[in-house]
């Protein structure tokens, strides 16, 4: 994963509750206990990230697109402008995309892992396009998703994770420093970064972009989310659960060439707890 995540103007977005009356299960735990040690990242285990979720498009070509996060049997948050018509605000058709599951490599299928058709595709309604407000969408399968080592749900916040200097993990394939998608999944750790700081470090892309239903958080050094990583989640592991905190959502373009991300600027990630609600309301809590 390098430098950030967006598609371009002078951004890049990319082209692209725990409540025991609705869980019957526990969230955000690895069941795969196996370690070793994104641009500049690590590779990751097999069931490390067991929720990360990559999103293909199979018209006119099938390819890899986005990624997102399963947050229930049923249901992947990603960002909306990962599921939406290029440039405007309409989600894309339901047969258009498929989501897999327990993915490690991208280019090699494994046993483990599980494909989905979608029976839904719900956008924010305030989404813009042109600015990444409210980008933000849930992709709901048609049939159920089976947990097992490699597949499992992230935990959704009942309260802010997104205090200053606070570091989470980001997840994905996006390009790497070798300016193409990564075969891996790779991993990166991101510190949160004040609002101002974030603005001040680059006025013409955050200062009218950034809304407070958004937190920056990176390291300006090379390691970072970048094209590919869209949609794909940032994460905190709280008193042993792991916590979807944010959704990677855009970056400032490189300025050699506007198709590619910043490998030096803050990241932008919709924060999630400012969107639990909407979550509940529009996922159903049959598909949990």
């Amino acid at each position: 994963m390098n430098a950030s995540l967006a598609f371009c103007t002078a951004l890049i977005g990319l082209l692209i509750l725990n409540d025991a009356n609705i869980w019957c299960f526990q969230c955000g735990i690895r069941q795969y206990k196996t370690r070793s040690l994104i641009t500049n990242a690590y590779n990751v285990q097999p069931g490390d990230y067991p929720w990360h979720t990559a999103i293909y498009q199979v018209v006119p070509i099938r390819q890899y697109i986005c990624g997102g996060t399963l947050v229930g049997q049923s249901v992947i948050i990603t960002s909306a402008h990962c599921v939406t018509v290029q440039g405007q605000s309409e989600a894309r058709d339901i047969d258009e995309l498929v989501i897999k599951v327990g993915k490690h490599l991208l280019n090699v299928k494994s046993e483990f892992e599980l494909e989905r058709e979608l029976s839904s595709i719900i956008v924010h309604s305030e989404f813009s396009s042109d600015k990444h407000d409210n980008d933000i969408a849930l992709m709901i399968t048609k049939e159920p998703l089976e947990y097992g080592k490699f597949v499992q749900p992230a935990c959704l916040p009942t309260f802010s994770l997104t205090r200053d200097n606070a570091v989470g993990n980001i997840v994905g394939w996006g390009f790497t420093n070798k300016k193409s998608i990564s075969n891996v999944l790779k991993a990166a750790n991101a510190p949160i970064v004040s609002r101002a700081l974030c603005v001040k470090s680059n006025p013409s892309v955050f200062s009218s972009t950034l809304t407070n239903e958004m937190f920056c958080a990176g390291y300006r050094n090379g390691t970072n989310a970048c094209n590919g990583d869209s949609g794909g989640g940032f994460f905190r592991f709280v008193e042993g659960n792991w916590y979807l905190v944010g959704i990677t959502s855009f970056t400032a373009a490189k300025q050699q060439n506007e198709n590619l991300c910043s490998s030096t600027d803050y990241t932008a990630f919709i924060d999630v707890v400012k969107y639990k609600r909407w979550i509940e309301e529009n996922s159903g809590k049959c598909n949990w």
